[in-house]
């Protein structure tokens, strides 16, 4: 009998214990699950294999895409106002280690007068893309063009920034402005203790608009090595048909890679017939101020999805993309867990890739 009241008091304790963390806490877990399976071609290069280099120039993989899983919360502090945590974490179900706390993680405080935050965060100029363009880390991602320099296509302004320091404002009427500060990102030069940016960003988001407009600057305490941009973002929902487009300017200091120096815009159109939707993207990276320049691309993409439900997708797309003679832009570029290679210039690789995406 002792041992059963015993039993209950220990119950009623920690009963009582959860129910006082869930009145002053709220802990969410949430995540996404995103695979797919490409079939890729490329007009001249030949593909890595796990066993050494292939000598076919067309080839297929499973790819899994920034699968994630996070947990955030908030707690109420008195006065409207409240402190809220959240960590993200990717997966990598291939056999590999995923990275803990390697994507959005980040504490801070929120309230009437907006948030602040201090952490590893998205940059706004890369929100600015991945807030409004369709069908992201997919083989046709609009960021294998758009923030990406054209000698290795490796992405410049769609970035994930540790130490860094943000303000957002509170909504008014659908506008909310955001200012970033990033601390020193140069981790093989700590004592580079300049190297970092800042980000400036508005977004009015109101009924079936969606815009956005950022400035970020990249700066380093090396010589000619700093990086400036901007980007104009917009979607229009009018169901069943919405339609978007992007523009945006990079100018890099010679240090940086003038390759980088460019413009580069994109358009999109989508229609959604029931729990089916069709889309088609095109996407042109003009040439860098590189003398003799030649080093821009194009890239088309056409996507069909099917929805199951409010979380769970399935979709078929196919995207080409062609570079310049002097360009080595690839596919996947923009979170697919799959690079499609183009690491030779004037490459034009393509993909058919079909998959399925949750969140939970």
């Amino acid at each position: 009998m002792n041992k059963k009241l015993l039993a209950s008091a220990i119950g009623v304790a920690l009963a009582g214990a959860m129910a006082t963390g869930a009145a002053n806490a709220d802990v969410k877990i949430y995540g996404k699950i995103h695979s797919s399976y490409d079939f890729y071609s490329s007009s001249n290069t030949s593909y890595a294999c796990d066993t050494g280099t292939c000598t076919d120039s067309s080839g297929s993989a499973l790819s899994n895409n920034a699968w994630r899983i996070g947990f955030k919360g908030s707690e109420d502090i008195g006065g409207g106002n409240a402190f809220i945590w959240q960590v993200e974490n990717s997966l990598n179900p291939n056999g590999s280690s995923g990275s803990w706390a390697g994507r959005n993680t980040f504490a801070g405080f929120r309230g009437g007068w907006g948030t602040f935050l201090a952490g590893r965060h998205d940059s706004p100029i890369k929100m600015a893309d991945t807030h409004v363009m369709p069908w992201n880390d997919t083989v046709g991602d609009s960021r294998n063009l758009l923030g990406s320099s054209s000698s290795g296509g490796s992405n410049l302004i769609n970035q994930r920034f540790s130490r860094v320091l943000a303000y957002m404002t509170p909504s008014f009427n659908g506008f909310t402005g955001m200012a970033v500060w990033v601390g020193n990102n140069n981790a093989s030069n700590p004592s580079n203790t300049k190297a970092g940016g800042w980000d400036l960003a508005g977004n009015y988001k109101n009924g079936p608009i969606n815009a956005w407009l950022a400035y970020e600057k990249q700066f380093s305490d090396v010589s000619n090595s700093d990086l400036k941009a901007w980007r104009l973002s917009g979607s229009y929902d009018f169901a069943p048909f919405k339609v978007g487009g992007i523009y945006e300017d990079l100018s890099a200091d010679s240090g940086y890679g003038l390759r980088a120096d460019r413009s580069a815009w994109g358009l999109f159109g989508k229609m959604g017939m029931g729990m089916n939707s069709f889309g088609l993207a095109y996407y042109k990276a003009n040439s860098s101020s590189v003398t003799g320049g030649n080093d821009g691309a194009d890239q088309w993409v056409i996507n069909a999805t099917h929805k199951f439900s409010k979380t769970t997708n399935v979709y078929a797309q196919y995207a080409k993309l062609s570079n310049d003679n002097n360009a080595s832009f690839h596919l996947g570029n923009g979170g697919h867990g799959e690079n499609i290679p183009g690491a030779n210039a004037g490459d034009s690789p393509s993909a058919f890739s079909v998959g399925f995406i949750h969140h939970f």
